[in-house]
Parts: C-alpha cells; structure tokens; sequence
C-alpha cells in the first residue's frame, strides 16, 4: 500500500474484506457514518452481525492491534488484518474483549490486544474466522424479525 494516510488505509482495507466477504457468499451492508461499526452482514433467514475491522503491519509480537472500548455482543465481530502477512483474525467481540486490555489514552477508554496473543488463536484465522461469522448468522440470538425471504 503506498499511501500513508491512515483514513485511506482503513477505507482500502474494508473495501478488501467487503470483496473477501462477497466472495464467501455474504450479503453485506455499509453504515454512512462510521460510529465503531464498518460493515453490516445479513442472510435472508434474518441474521444479522456487525463487523469492526482493524488494520496494521506488524512488525513484532508486542504491536497491537486498539480499538475504543465497546459493549460486547453475540452479533459484534472484530476482523484484526495483519498486512505484514495478509491474514487476518475474525472473532466474536466478546473473545476479543475477554482477552484485551483497557486503557485511556487522550481521556477516551480503549482496548487493545496484543498481535502475540491473537496468533495463538487459530480457531478464528482466515477461512476459520469466516466459518465462524456463518455460524453467528445462524444464531437465533442474531435474528432480526421482519426480514421477509424475497426483501418484500
């Protein structure tokens, strides 16, 4: 990536996982303004989840990936992309919260999770990571009422 500004980053990132999704057959949604949610998936039974994507070269193990603090949810996924070695990390906020760590910076709280602890993960790299926002849409927990099959 030749660009230095970290907007355009981040717009060029999330537009790859709009694609990397669309290819894996999700339905995806992106909010006009941007309040800690980049992209919305949906399926036709009614399936809802939200996805926070977040983006860094990694040069050692102690970079880390922030985000501002949240309300964990079963419908929240955060996608944490390593661009050093194109993958990427897709799990449930509430893991991402449980193994995070809060701080202040500029008096506004946030998390941050440490790209040695994510690695350990496997369970939710790459393709796994995709299994598992399938998964969530499944969840009957994740259903929204009044999607109807056809979007009448």
């Amino acid at each position: 990536m030749i660009t230095n500004d970290s907007m355009n980053k981040g717009k060029a990132i999330e537009h790859y996982f709009i694609s990397e999704l669309l290819k894996n057959d999700f339905e995806i949604f992106v909010p006009v303004l941007d309040k800690g949610i980049d992209l919305i998936i949906k399926d036709r039974e009614g399936g809802l989840v939200e996805v926070q994507v977040k983006s860094r070269v990694i040069k050692q193990g102690d970079d880390c990936f922030t985000i501002k603090d949240f309300s964990p949810k079963e419908n929240f996924f955060i996608i944490c992309h390593n661009i050093s070695k194109d993958e990427y990390f897709c799990m449930p906020s509430k893991k991402f919260y449980e193994k995070s760590e809060s701080y202040i910076e500029e008096n506004r709280t946030k998390r941050k999770l440490p790209y040695s602890v994510l690695v350990k993960h496997k369970w939710c790299i790459n393709d796994k990571g995709m299994a598992l926002l399938r998964k969530a849409l499944e969840n009957p927990n994740n259903r929204v009422s009044g999607f109807l099959e056809n979007g009448d």
